[in-house]
């Protein structure tokens, strides 16, 4: 089975001592830290930084060698720096951003183990804590908190890691048992299966003096294949987690190489190498070069000069202790001094030019490590800082969106609603300006519901139309002219464009006349049945009830949709609560309702078109004898007489354009003497009623009627059924639904149910605020890194540019220090007789000094005083010894000293103000309202204060070895009572 960490640790290879650890940079102790990464249950997505590009750590900006900072200062930052990745990899935002680590990957058993440990360091202070680092759960998905719960005590010997790191195992993989009870092997006695992965890892912190500063992610050994009863999905799945891993811009890959075996059959080479942008950020490590064959060496020693499978950061090469060593217990300084005299001793490793030795030794490739994540730390973290800052913002402003309603009141709440809905439903029924620019055409929301309607009931009124009788007053067996019979068609389709009346496309006036004949009965001479007409006009109007249902369909599912659509834009949070679909069916029931009257009502209207019928006698009159006319004019030009019909159409009184001149002379003359005679009215196009009629002129009668009266009948129907549609239908459904929509189980319990939030809003906010609260501990911990950094490093800063407002103090401490390197500069010219008595000088006694000299030197000091210098003294008139050329430097180290005495004194005291006020007091400020953000749930507390499963287990078992000892004394007690009693 495959390690449950995030390290290989198969049950057949035991752990050597101090196996890889994952080091955690403590105060001025080195430290390593390794994460041992199990294989996750699937690929996790997460975010990356801002920058998208493969890091090759080679801009990485270098201090030019004239700033470089105190070796102290550059260990410090390092040391800075991996704790700040540490720090940021303990917050789980590692799901989140792509952040700087080291990845070691390679084949199985090729030494990724025991090369760790190399560089692990090891010391008479070394120490071990293991950790659990839970941050997905069974399936992969982050958790909304990372735990990392402390497993066992501190180590502090190497031999109780391997034992404690197996347990530790185990507990990742048996996520349902106390962590506790893996401790002291109680779980083995629990039944369970225990997951085969897990993407949860073990995180093992070494400290010591020699422990290098390196943060490692240990992943499992790529594998070729699978043992009896193994799933051979496991090859696949390590290889998916490598690749998720070293595919990050910001990962250093370790690529560990065993020479045990050819490089070509090492599955990790391949992995890595094939990719050039992987190439530019790895590092590769030579292991168990004391097993290469005889003979075999050349090739590795090319890898190693960087002639075969180039990296960027080039090949190291290491030995570790053999089989022999670990089993005789060789300690960590053992194995270092035995690595170090195999590659000074054994060829070609001594043979190595010096560039190339640089690159030999455990203790060589943890440095280099070391200096690559730092400075990729240092080059990446003001990028991490602003994509944490910039995704915090984005989510916390998504966050505020998506508040939890509070309802005090939810009956109030959802009648509000309903009301608010049916308002809604009521002005777009009487009809609302469309939007400007609607983003979807379909969306009657936008487009304006009225406008739609008004588009259906105009493509209906064109379909009614359309069925107007199509009459050709002309014979259908009369051979006419195509250009004239084009013409006359012309003339008869003047005002419509009709398609036919239903299965006949035309009727000819022959036809017509025909149908009258046929259809006599006992009329006199000259007379026709009212039934001709009658059947004419029904033959278009038995069109209508199919088309009025048409458009009644069409309006029926434009308003459907719409309403569905403000039931949506109303409602849809609600949706999970049943309070839309609640709504949905209330209103679908009442388009129902309002449907089934409209649609009797419109039948209605059709079975009174089947009679005809109208009052419109003036309409119908005019239009009869317009077609009337029309028909005759048309049926005139058939009977070869279009010369004269074309002249009356084409005469204008005012000028003969386009006709013959006599013609037009003609018709003017007969205008005139009408008119005169008194026929005002008369024109060109009325004489064709004076020609000569003949025996078809009731045909043209009957068409002229029929075509009449259709224009009334369709024009009354084109505004009935729109107007029957909205009144009973659209209107309709207005009317009493908000009735309707009180019916609905309003009680308190179905409102509170009604407004439950949807399970994906929930979820969604429950991943977000997990995400900000993962953010928000990393942006914490930037924040006190900086803060902390431009703090204390400002200080220094400033202090580097020497200033001060304190001149008493420097000028003071000036004088003192120049003075005094006054005296003892003229003491070392040999006037050191001088210097001592005006030191041991005493104005009232010339104890320790010749008297001639104290009487002079009183006798001078007098006199000034008497002179009005009161303030001299015995040690001032060392200013007036003769001067050399070195007054100038002893006048710098004067004012030096003054100034280092002034900055001194001020950054003593700076700094630890500094520290005082925002480390120390500033863990204080707040932290009672960061604790209170701590779940407090009931549930919650309860389990924080569960008792240890261990202090439970010793309670029973001390309760069951009392109750046992308090047995036997109780028989004893009852024996000796006897006994006495006898």
């Amino acid at each position: 089975m495959s390690s449950p960490s995030l390290v290989e640790l198969p049950a057949s290879t035991p752990l050597s001592p101090g196996s890889p650890y994952n080091a955690v940079p403590a105060e001025e102790i080195p430290s390593f830290t390794l994460d041992r990464a199990p294989v996750p249950m699937a690929n996790r997505p997460g975010f990356r930084s801002s920058r998208t590009r493969h890091a090759s750590f080679r801009n990485v900006p270098r201090t030019p060698a004239s700033e470089e900072p105190r070796m102290g200062d550059y260990f410090k930052r390092r040391r800075d720096l991996l704790s700040i990745l540490k720090d940021l990899h303990s917050t789980g935002i590692q799901n989140e951003l792509d952040l700087p680590q080291i990845v070691v990957i390679g084949s199985q058993s090729v030494g990724k183990s025991s090369l760790i440990e190399s560089m692990s360091g090891y010391a008479e202070t070394w120490s071990c804590k293991i950790f659990l680092r839970f941050h997905v759960d069974a399936t992969g998905t982050p958790l909304t908190h990372m735990r990392e719960i402390p497993f066992g005590p501190t180590l502090f010997n190497t031999e109780d890691v391997e034992r404690m790191l197996r347990r530790a195992q185990r507990a990742i993989l048996r996520p349902d048992l106390d962590p506790s009870s893996f401790i002291d092997d109680s779980d083995l006695h629990v039944f369970g299966i225990p997951l085969t992965f897990s993407g949860n890892c073990v995180c093992v912190r070494v400290e010591g003096p020699n422990v290098p500063d390196l943060y490692f992610y240990d992943l499992p050994g790529i594998i070729a294949n699978v043992g009896d009863g193994g799933n051979e999905a496991d090859i696949r799945l390590v290889e998916d987690l490598a690749k998720s891993y070293i595919q990050k811009p910001n990962c250093i890959v370790l690529l560990v190489i065993s020479c045990e075996t050819d490089f070509e059959n090492q599955g990790a080479g391949r992995l890595v190498l094939k990719d050039p942008t992987l190439r530019q950020r790895t590092v590769g490590v030579l292991t168990k070069v004391d097993r290469i064959e005889f003979g075999a060496s050349s090739k590795w020693v090319r890898i190693l000069r960087g002639e075969e499978n180039p990296l960027l950061h080039g090949w190291y090469c290491v030995k570790q202790p053999d089989l022999v060593q670990m089993q005789e217990g060789v300690s960590w300084e053992e194995a270092r001094a035995d690595e170090a005299e195999f590659f000074r001793t054994v060829s070609p490793w001594a043979d190595l030019d010096r560039s190339h030795r640089a690159r030999i030794g455990s203790g060589k490739l943890a440095d280099r490590l070391g200096i690559i994540l730092s400075d990729l730390v240092s080059q990446e973290l003001p990028g991490i800082r602003k994509t944490v800052k910039a995704e915090l913002n984005t989510i916390t402003s998504k966050l505020s969106s998506m508040v939890p309603p509070r309802h005090d009141d939810p009956r109030r709440v959802i009648i509000t609603l309903l009301r608010d809905f049916n308002k809604t439903l009521s002005k777009h029924i009487e009809g609302l300006p469309p939007s400007v620019s609607p983003t979807d055409p379909t969306d009657t929301t936008l487009t304006g519901l009225i406008h739609s309607l008004n588009q259906a009931f105009e493509r209906f009124r064109d379909k009614v139309h359309k069925t107007a009788p199509q009459f050709r007053p002309w014979s259908s067996v009369q051979a006419v002219e195509q250009n004239l019979e084009q013409e006359m068609l012309n003339s008869a389709k003047e005002d419509d464009d009709a398609v036919g009346l239903g299965s006949t496309n035309s009727l000819h006036v022959d036809q017509v006349m025909d149908l009258a004949k046929r259809s006599r009965t006992r009329e006199l001479p000259g007379n026709y049945p009212f039934s001709v007409k009658e059947n004419l006009i029904v033959e278009s109007v038995r069109q209508w009830g199919a088309l009025a249902m048409e458009c009644f369909e069409e309006v029926q599912e434009i308003v459907s949709r719409h309403v569905d659509r403000l039931i949506d834009d109303h409602f849809q949070k609600f949706a999970p609560g049943g309070l839309k679909d609640e709504v949905r069916i209330i209103t679908q029931q009442q388009i129902r309702e309002c449907a089934a009257a409209t649609i009797e009502k419109i039948e209605g209207l059709y079975r009174s078109e089947r009679c005809p019928y109208t009052q419109n006698e003036h309409y119908f009159f005019a239009y009869r004898s317009k077609m009337l006319q029309r028909y005759k004019l048309i049926h005139q030009q058939s009977l070869s007489k279009s010369h004269l019909i074309t002249a009356m159409r084409a005469h204008n009184p005012s000028e003969a354009r386009g006709m013959d001149e006599n013609q037009w002379t003609y018709l003017n003359q007969a205008i005139t003497a009408l008119q005169s005679f008194g026929i005002g009215s008369v024109t060109a196009e009325d004489f064709a009623k004076l020609l000569p009629e003949d025996d078809l002129s009731p045909a043209l009668e009957i068409m002229a009627e029929v075509r009449a009266y259709f224009q009334v009948a369709y024009k009354r129907f084109g505004d009935n059924v729109p107007k029957q549609i909205d009144a009973d239908f659209v209107r309709g459904i207005d009317t009493g639904l908000d009735v309707a929509l009180m019916t609905m189980d309003l009680s308190t319990d179905k409102c509170m149910e009604y407004l439950q939030e949807p399970v994906a809003i929930v979820t969604e906010r429950r991943e977000l605020t997990g995400k900000q609260e993962r953010l928000q501990a990393a942006e914490k911990k930037l924040s006190r890194f900086y803060d902390e950094q431009d703090k204390i490093e400002g200080l220094c800063r400033s202090e580097r540019s020497p200033y001060t407002q304190n001149e008493h103090y420097f000028f003071a401490y000036r004088s003192k220090m120049l003075q005094r390197y006054k005296l003892i500069h003229q003491q070392s010219l040999g006037k050191s007789h001088l210097i001592t008595a005006m030191r041991a000088y005493q104005p009232l006694a010339s104890r320790s000094m010749d008297e001639d000299q104290w009487e002079y030197l009183t006798e001078a000091i007098n006199a000034l005083h008497n002179f009005g210098i009161v303030t001299v003294e015995a040690e001032n008139f060392s200013k007036l010894l003769p001067e050399d050329d070195l007054t100038p430097a002893l006048d710098i180290m004067a004012e030096v000293r003054a100034y280092f005495q002034v900055a001194y004194k001020r950054f003593g005291d700076n700094v630890p103000k500094q520290i005082d006020a925002d480390f120390v007091r500033g863990i204080d400020s707040g932290l009672d309202i960061a604790l209170m953000t701590m779940d407090l749930s009931k549930d919650k507390c309860v389990e924080y204060l569960q008792e240890p499963a261990a202090v439970v287990r010793e309670r029973v078992e001390l309760t069951g070895k009392k109750e046992r000892l308090q047995a036997a004394q109780r028989k004893l007690s009852r024996f000796y009572d006897e006994q006495g009693a006898r």
